[in-house]
């Protein structure tokens, strides 16, 4: 019936055909399409629960084994971290007519209407997220007797729902400094649907109580596979999500709090090899969170590094469409800074950084274009993903600790991240907003195509200003703050068949 959540629906047809992606490969080693309600009910719930969280984790780069993906922009959260810097202003299409202009529209803020691709598969796989956490969730609930690895699985659930439902909120709708009441998104806890457009404020009580309890239950159990989140992965949402709600007690010494646990659950790269080396795998330094793909589980030119590889095969290489850094922040960087090796310099050979041929290209890249995601000698789509880094929370820990009033405090979070990027840094002489530009400046060289600058550009209120920079004419050189091309409209099949929601967003 129509006024059935469309979610529902959509997960009633795909179960048919194996739309939860995980298997019995996680219990008993025997491939099947999907875990079956007498195999949950003989077995051990935490490993059934397990087999589920596994799966999601699977759908964060390969959709629900290529179910749900419909286009080569379409690669779980690699491809909304990647639509999201094509939307803001660091990341730049060097060639915004190549390689079939997969990435052009999100680059043009044109890419948010009901019907398109964008907001339709981001809200497809985030509830996707959702309701394989729900499923194991209500697994863990048969479960009379704590143990700690019903704690493990059951925060590592609970902050993957509250990941979701954070992306979710913030790309349908205003922040929540903004209109906390503003109408959101559609809940769906373990045993409760709420199908119509619940506040953002709802919506956030939702992710807050979720993360808090992810936290109490990860603490003190360490990183047990980076693909895994963990008390430290946990920690940084708690950060980025208490960044945005300005009426929180004690708002900024909180975020610091958490920031600062993030930034302890990996070493910094320190080297000149580490930043070269392409940041295409989860054993490099830093790595709090990612996915390991091989070749059974590659998405090939539908992949984050077909877009970004400059020297492999697909769109970022052989096809042309170069992306880049924007000139605002690579021309003011110290040329001490170990991470220019992220961007060609447009004079330098670079047969150096590529074991191999790649037709059409001359051996010097434009100027600009990115080095940072390389796979080097595996052109099989292979390399994989990294979706946090402990880096970016010693800048939200300084930033929050200038927020509230302990410059000291901010200048030494600052100092011990770039001394691994500049040698001999120091912050010593910066104080009030030179001290915070500081601060944001090298966060946003940091986290370049880390999927952040927009949700960062969100809660501060940021104008876009594209003008005067390399980036190309085809785009959208100026937005307000906040502006509603950085809000998708609820897709039109979610509108045909969910009765509750009757107001799309404009």
């Amino acid at each position: 019936m129509k006024n059935k959540f469309y979610i529902s629906l959509l997960l009633s047809a795909m179960l048919v055909g194996g739309f939860i992606s995980c298997s019995d490969d996680f219990l008993d080693g025997v491939q099947t399409d999907v875990i079956r309600d007498s195999q949950i009910q003989q077995g051990d719930p935490v490993r059934s629960a397990r087999a589920l969280l596994d799966g999601a984790y699977k759908n964060l780069f390969n959709p629900t084994a290529n179910i749900l993906r419909t286009s080569h922009d379409d690669f779980g959260l690699r491809a909304i971290q990647l639509a999201t810097d094509l939307m803001a202003d660091d990341f730049v299409l060097l060639a915004p007519s190549a390689g079939g202009g997969w990435c052009r529209f999100d680059y043009e803020n044109d890419n948010r209407l009901l019907n398109y691709r964008r907001p339709t598969n981001t809200w497809r796989q985030l509830y996707n997220l959702i309701l394989s956490t729900n499923d194991a969730l209500r697994i863990l609930e048969r479960i009379e007797t704590s143990s700690a690895a019903l704690d493990r699985v059951e925060g590592e659930l609970r902050g993957m729902r509250a990941f979701s439902y954070f992306k979710l909120i913030n790309l349908y709708q205003q922040p929540y400094n903004v209109n906390k009441n503003a109408p959101g998104v559609p809940i769906r806890d373990i045993d409760i649907s709420k199908p119509g457009r619940n506040t953002v404020s709802e919506v956030y009580d939702l992710i807050l109580s979720d993360l808090f309890l992810a936290y109490d239950l990860l603490e003190g159990k360490g990183m047990s596979s980076a693909v895994a989140l963990s008390e430290y992965s946990v920690a940084g949402m708690l950060a980025r999500v208490l960044s945005f709600v300005n009426d929180y007690p004690n708002q900024w010494q909180e975020v610091a709090k958490f920031a600062g646990i993030a930034a302890q659950g990996a070493p910094l790269m320190n080297t000149q090899a580490q930043f070269r080396s392409g940041l295409n795998s989860i054993t490099v330094p830093e790595v709090l969170w990612g996915s390991s793909i091989n070749a059974e589980t590659t998405t090939f030119f539908a992949s984050f590094f077909s877009h970004l590889d400059p020297f492999g095969s697909g769109y970022g290489g052989d096809l042309g469409s170069f992306k880049g850094v924007t000139s605002v922040l690579y021309d003011k960087m110290d040329p001490a800074d170990l991470r220019l090796s992220w961007f060609s310099d447009g004079t330098s050979a670079i047969y150096d950084r590529r074991p191999y041929s790649t037709a059409g290209l001359q051996g010097v890249l434009p100027k600009y274009a990115s080095l940072k995601f390389t796979e080097f000698s595996r052109r099989n789509f292979t390399a994989d993903y990294i979706y946090m880094r402990s880096s970016e929370f010693f800048y939200v820990q300084a930033e929050a600790l200038f927020f509230a009033g302990n410059e000291g405090g901010a200048r030494t979070a600052l100092e011990t991240v770039m001394k691994t990027r500049i040698e001999g840094y120091s912050a010593a002489a910066l104080s009030g907003t030179a001290l915070l530009n500081e601060i944001r400046f090298h966060k946003r060289i940091d986290t370049w195509g880390d999927g952040v600058r927009l949700f960062d550009m969100k809660w501060r209120g940021e104008a876009m200003d594209r003008t005067g920079t390399n980036h190309a004419v085809v785009a959208i050189m100026k937005l307000d703050p906040n502006p509603m091309e950085w809000i998708f409209q609820i897709p039109q099949a979610e509108m045909d068949a969910n009765d509750a929601i009757t107001e799309n967003n404009p």
